[in-house]
């Protein structure tokens, strides 16, 4: 049994070809305790609802609009913010093929989203 309030970053491998028996669909669930889990379905159409239902429930509703997205990797961020450097903030990011999508946990935080082949610093 996995505690859905450890889990704090789901990985969906789109498909792998393992042992030339076909396509297998895994996905990945990272806990706090560092530990990791490594899933896998017999179809793709399995895999998204398997992820879909399991993100649902570890990403608050500040952060919903990430759920939308086909995304490859969904979890938290701890970030520092520029208005204050002392404290660690936490936040939740989504990446879908070449972008990062992220949701600060601030009052009135809307999404916004960061195209990774254009960044040179982050």
């Amino acid at each position: 049994m996995i505690d859905i309030n450890e889990v704090i970053c789901l990985v969906v491998h789109k498909s792998d070809f393992f042992l030339n028996r076909g396509d297998i669909f895994t996905f990945e669930i990272y806990l706090m305790s560092e530990r990791v889990f490594l899933f896998g379905a017999e179809t793709a159409y399995s895999q998204r609802k398997w992820t879909s239902a399991i993100a649902k429930h570890f990403v608050p509703p500040v952060a919903e609009s990430l759920l939308e997205r086909d995304c490859d990797l969904i979890g938290q961020v701890y970030y520092k913010d520029c208005h204050n450097l002392d404290q660690w903030r936490k936040g939740w990011f989504a990446i879908e093929k070449s972008s990062l999508y992220f949701c600060l946990e601030m009052e009135d935080a809307e999404e916004d989203s960061i195209y990774l082949r254009r960044l040179q610093e982050l």
